[in-house]
């Protein structure tokens, strides 16, 4: 695991109202998760009732984004208008999605990219304890995804969390 993440590698927000657009270029990867989760569960709390990733610039995702990404989804499912989805995942994401099973359960659309420049959002380098609770988290939200990946993933988050009990005691 590297300390930082490649300088391709990048998250901008764009705002509008009570739509947010989180744009990611390059990889999307554990190292990135906790900043963004952090920001998008931001603002939904400040309102925002839409949510989209545009994945059109992503070449790649892991496991640990994926499972960010269903956790966010079902936070914004909460709001009584809220709406999650992938904008043009581009192939290498779409592939990713379905080997683990996941692309039937998100919302993809076709919608032109955001206008603006946005803010970026730096992944901060987190401490173990939270890298590996966010590992676990992401998890456990894929074993909740119904479908034929589920049990994979519930097997995994199961040993993930007893990893984390057990260097967190």
């Amino acid at each position: 695991m590297t300390d930082k993440c490649n300088q391709n590698d990048a998250i901008h927000m764009h705002i509008n109202a009570a739509r947010v657009v989180f744009e990611i270029q390059g990889d999307g990867t554990m190292s990135q998760c906790s900043s963004l989760r952090r920001c998008a569960e931001h603002c939904i709390e400040a309102g925002c009732e839409v949510m989209r990733f545009d994945l059109s610039q992503c070449i790649f995702i892991d496991s640990t984004f994926v499972g960010t990404l269903i956790h966010l989804k079902r936070l914004i499912a909460k709001k009584e208008h809220g709406s999650f989805a992938l904008i043009q995942p581009a192939d290498t994401c779409v592939s990713a999605l379905r080997n683990m099973g996941i692309l039937d359960y998100i919302c993809v659309v076709d919608e032109p990219p955001s206008s603006d420049d946005g803010v970026s959002i730096t992944a901060t380098r987190d401490d173990t304890d939270t890298l590996q609770r966010t590992i676990v988290e992401a998890h456990q939200e894929l074993a909740g995804v119904p479908g034929p990946a589920a049990e994979q993933f519930r097997r995994l988050a199961k040993r993930l969390a007893l990893e984390y009990e057990s260097t967190s005691a």
